[in-house]
């Protein structure tokens, strides 16, 4: 109803999200400390054949290495946030 307040918005909207997680490690000597990606998108018909879409979301990459051959353990983390845009046509 919000969104509805604006006169390009008074159209059929359709919005998602979605969750992944990643429990398991690459290899055996590896720990995941938290590996998910977490994502949400909106799309809006303008028109019949026309859409616009919108979306964003956060990465995580986080694990460590307790291999026997390193001197110390490794850790490697990564967080990515992210924004996506796009219009598409219906055919």
């Amino acid at each position: 109803d919000l969104l509805n307040l604006v006169p390009v918005f008074r159209h059929p909207k359709w919005v998602d999200t979605e969750f992944i997680y990643y429990p398991v490690a690459f290899k055996p000597t590896q720990q995941s400390l938290g590996i998910f990606s977490v994502n949400f998108h909106g799309k809006i018909d303008w028109t019949p054949k026309s859409f616009g879409e919108l979306g964003f979301g956060l990465k995580n990459f986080s694990f460590s290495d307790n291999s026997s051959a390193a001197t110390q353990n490794l850790t490697v983390s990564l967080v990515i946030a992210y924004a996506t845009a796009g219009i598409g046509f219906n055919f």
